[in-house]
């Protein structure tokens, strides 16, 4: 098994900076994950690919969800280069009683350091597969943060796991730990000269 998050802590600071200075607010007891995304043209990932935070969610039964805002301001990607996957394909998902399409596009999973929710390894990405696409969403329908679904823990073979860790009194005080792991090795990391 290849580790892509090891020993992430659930209860780590309530903000983190992006790249670009904008501070994000996190929800006490929330898995974030450290994502990418592009268009499926994209092969490997640049290392000033934008990294931005996202809710490891397994009551979200979908590959991924972002509001168009954050695809464009923090992901450093437009809607226009991602293709809609047509409707009889990939179907469109129900949210909140509006149908929202799905796009192409590849969501990478960024490792972080062993014990560290925001510090990330010097290491590739974990290309994932998003199909039937991922959920671009409006303002008006879409979480706070990116959502990663259960669909896409399941197609990409991830094992999720989580344990707790005593910090005194177990019953009362204790810490939880994710990790995820993978059967598939990581893509090369490949620089794009895009």
């Amino acid at each position: 098994m290849h580790s892509i998050i090891e020993s992430l802590p659930i209860d780590g600071p309530l903000t983190a900076t992006l790249a670009s200075g904008r501070q994000i607010q996190f929800v006490d007891r929330q898995i974030i994950v450290w994502v990418s995304v592009s268009p499926v043209t994209v092969i490997g990932l640049s290392t000033n690919t934008p990294r931005l935070p996202a809710v490891l969610d397994t009551g979200f039964n979908s590959t991924f969800a972002i509001n168009e805002e954050q695809l464009t301001g923090w992901a450093g990607v437009e809607l226009s280069r991602l293709r809609e996957f047509p409707e009889d394909l990939a179907g469109l998902t129900t949210v909140r009683g509006q149908r929202v399409p799905s796009y192409e596009a590849v969501v990478w999973l960024h490792s972080n350091v062993p014990g560290q929710r925001d510090v990330l390894q010097d290491r590739p990405a974990f290309w994932t597969n998003s199909h039937p696409g991922i959920l671009v969403l409006p303002p008006q329908l879409a979480p706070r943060l990116p959502l990663i679904g259960l669909k896409m823990i399941e197609q990409n073979g991830l094992q999720v796991s989580l344990d707790p860790v005593a910090t005194g009194d177990w019953a009362i005080n204790f810490r939880v730990k994710c990790s995820i792991q993978s059967a598939l090795p990581p893509m090369p990391h490949i620089h794009p000269t895009e």
